[in-house]
């Protein structure tokens, strides 16, 4: 999966004309949280889980609800902070 995120270029070529396009960054960390939280829903899903989109009611996008038989419990993809790739092993 990460090798399929690093080949996606983080900006756009030039046209074939030779003139620049508009720069477009693509956020590899929300690309990634995404494709993951998917398919843990896809999976949840396939248990026999209910699974709902936690934005509809009023959570951050890519939260997702899954209904148990008595509560609900809340999944929440969190990425290391800006500048930050990997977490560390506390000491």
């Amino acid at each position: 999966m990460e090798q399929i995120l690093h080949t996606h270029t983080k900006k756009l070529a030039q046209a074939s004309t030779g003139e620049k396009m508009a720069v477009k960054k693509i956020d590899l960390k929300a690309v990634f949280k995404g494709t993951v939280m998917a398919q843990v829903k896809t999976f949840l899903e396939a248990q026999g889980f209910t699974v709902i989109d936690g934005v509809e009611y009023g959570m951050t996008k890519g939260t997702l609800i899954v209904r148990g038989i008595d509560f609900d419990l809340q999944l929440k993809p969190i990425t290391p902070k800006t500048g930050v790739d990997r977490y560390e092993l506390a000491e």
